[in-house]
């Protein structure tokens, strides 16, 4: 039997067999946690730069934005900026619906952009060169974020 032969018995059967039923997602819910994992990543970055905040040598500001994504629609959701002397460094959520990820947020700095993963609960950086991978997010590892993304 030809590949091309093979293809369309595939395809029949596609056609002839009825889907299975798929699994029903609370969207709001889905929508709900999301922004929660979101204000308790800007809570864990606030606690180990507060007695920098204390001191002035830095600023936190959040403002809104929208982010449209299926199923869940428009939603607005805070972008938080740290404001370092001239420096900006911003954690901009991308989203919930990620491929491999229960949601993504960029942190963007003048030198660079890092990604961190929302998984099972917990926030994990994204090292992109040999080979992808996370590790998980902490004050060490927001440290060397920092490094990368500032001037």
């Amino acid at each position: 039997m030809s590949e091309h032969n093979t293809l369309q018995a595939f395809i029949r059967s596609k056609v002839a067999s009825p889907p299975e039923p798929e699994a029903q997602i609370d969207w709001a819910h889905r929508k709900e946690e999301w922004l929660k994992a979101i204000d308790g990543l800007y809570d864990l970055v606030k606690s180990w730069l507060q007695p920098l905040e204390s001191d002035d040598t830095l600023r936190f500001r959040l403002a809104k934005i929208s982010l449209e994504e299926d199923q869940i629609g428009t939603y607005e959701v805070d972008v938080l900026t740290l404001l370092i002397g001239k420096q900006r460094v911003a954690f901009y959520p991308k989203g919930t619906l990620i491929i491999g990820a229960d949601g993504r947020v960029d942190v963007r700095g003048q030198r660079a952009v890092r990604t961190l993963v929302l998984n099972g609960g917990r926030w994990f950086v994204v090292e992109r060169a040999p080979r992808l991978k996370t590790l998980p997010f902490n004050d060490d590892s927001f440290q060397d974020l920092l490094r990368e993304v500032m001037e």
